[in-house]
């Protein structure tokens, strides 16, 4: 062969070995410039601003306390109902909250919904009132206290306090959600569960008495919290 042949084919050979590495040395920076710019995008929006330092007082009437009582023997049976935020108040230190006190109006106790089709909610209502239950008359409010706060990880917290129902205090620890909305105002937001009986809530109770039947209520109740809150 000639050997002006085998050197073009050797050049040409070179030139194309030289623009796939190019190619590829391009895609290669591209996808570390776009990994680069995914991570600073991710790590922005991952960004939790911190809690502005302060004192902190509930908006009753945007905050909620939600109750949810179930039968263990009858499936997918449930009363729903509501309780109002008497009144409440916090004290953020270094974005955290270090400490807080809320009154609970037991009297406002009410049934939203019930799974029971022989009683009304104004019939479970009263209930609930009465001195099988939270005794209103003479226990007309609930309290709970902040006793310790630990972040778990961004605005995520676990809440530990004292809840006290009818004059007796038991320590309750839960997990919470902290958000700071646009116009400044805080929302606390919880879901969890109280084992009843602790507080002395035993009617109905399996735990307590027998041949209950489909009429056993279960000893836990769940609680959902909506707490709206202003700085002062």
């Amino acid at each position: 062969m000639n050997k002006n042949i085998i050197i073009s084919i050797v050049v040409v050979v070179l030139l194309g070995l030289g623009a796939i590495w190019l190619i590829n040395n391009d895609d290669s920076n591209m996808g570390e410039d776009e990994n680069s710019e995914m991570a600073t995008t991710t790590d922005e929006t991952s960004e939790v601003s911190e809690l502005e330092d302060g004192d902190y007082t509930v908006v009753t009437k945007d905050s909620e306390v939600t109750w949810t009582g179930t039968k263990e023997l009858v499936a997918d049976y449930e009363d729903v109902g509501t309780i109002d935020i008497e009144e409440g108040s916090f004290v953020v230190v270094d974005g955290v909250i270090e400490s807080g006190a809320f009154t609970i109006d037991m009297n406002s106790i009410a049934g939203a919904e019930t799974s029971n089709s022989k009683m009304t909610l104004l019939d479970l209502s009263k209930h609930l009132k009465s001195d099988d239950f939270f005794d209103v008359a003479t226990y007309p409010t609930a309290s709970f206290e902040i006793t310790d706060v630990n972040r778990l990880s961004g605005n995520n917290f676990e809440i530990m306090g004292d809840l006290t129902i009818k004059d007796k205090t038991e320590s309750v620890t839960f997990p919470a959600t902290l958000s700071e909305e646009s116009d400044g105002r805080v929302t606390f937001m919880a879901d969890f569960e109280i084992d009843r009986t602790k507080w002395d809530l035993i009617y109905g109770s399996g735990s307590f008495f027998d041949d209950l039947g489909n009429n056993v209520i279960s000893d836990m109740i769940g609680l959902q919290l909506e707490l709206v809150a202003r700085s002062n």
